[in-house]
Formats: C-alpha cells, sequence, structure tokens
C-alpha cells in the first residue's frame, strides 16, 4: 500500500531536499580561487582611467561578455 502524503508534507520534503543540496562545504582550494579573484575584483575597481582599466581586465583573458559585464560594473562604481 502506498502511503499518500498531503501536498504540504510534499512541499516540505522539497525545500528540505533543496536546502540540503545546498550545504556543500567550499574546498580550501575554491576558497582561494575565490579569495584571489575578489582581490583583483577590488583592485581593479580603483583603476582611475576606462583605457587602463580595459587593458587590465583583457590581460586577464576576459570574454568579450565578461569584460562587457566588468566593464558595466567598474562605470557603476562601489554599491
Amino acid at each position: 500500500m502506498i502511503k499518500k502524503t498531503s501536498k504540504n508534507d510534499q512541499i516540505a520534503e522539497v525545500i528540505k531536499e533543496e536546502q540540503q543540496r545546498s550545504r556543500h562545504p567550499l574546498s580550501a582550494a575554491s576558497k582561494r580561487s575565490r579569495d584571489q579573484k575578489m582581490k583583483i575584483v577590488r583592485d581593479a575597481m580603483g583603476i582611475p582611467s576606462e583605457e587602463e582599466f580595459l587593458r587590465v581586465m583583457q590581460s586577464y583573458g576576459l570574454s568579450d561578455e565578461e569584460l562587457l559585464m566588468a566593464l558595466e560594473a567598474w562605470r557603476e562604481g562601489p554599491s
């Protein structure tokens, strides 16, 4: 016999599964990589000219789409 579950129980089960999915700890290497990228971003936001900013971002090998996103963020400045 199959146990019937209410819609609320099904929703609660899906929520529980989704919450458990996001509980994977970051490895030390991926944390270092993230920290290094964040330092690059912080430093880049302080570059005074758009031309210099683009030159620095291109040196990191960003794709055209990534470069455009970075430039838009630089133009907006810190929040």
